[in-house]
């Protein structure tokens, strides 16, 4: 397991990634795990859910991780509620993917 840190805007982030043979699981959050979705090839679907918010932007998240990791289930999870925040979501997924492109 590896634990990292993302800065996005003014948030500092926590962050722990998970390989196994046929998947990852990623989460990247403040305190709780508290939303999983599950990206396999174009699609994602929301596995577990614990707030009232939107997951559009997990979602969109998620499949663009499974694109980035493409031979393996992606298992994302968060408790960030950002849930009208494009921009945020935008720059978080940059520096995440920057992020894990360097571990590859």
């Amino acid at each position: 397991m590896a634990t990292f840190h993302l800065q996005v805007g003014t948030e500092t982030l926590q962050g722990q990634r998970i390989d196994l043979e046929n998947s990852i699981l990623l989460w990247v959050g403040k305190n709780r795990h508290e939303m999983i979705a599950l990206g396999c090839g174009p699609r994602a679907t929301m596995v577990q859910s614990g707030m009232s918010t939107s997951t559009i932007f997990v979602q969109n998240v998620t499949v663009r991780l499974s694109k980035l990791f493409p031979d393996k289930q992606v298992f994302f999870s968060t408790d960030i509620h950002k849930e009208d925040d494009s921009e945020f979501w935008s720059e978080f997924y940059v520096k995440l993917n920057e992020y894990l492109t360097a571990q590859t």
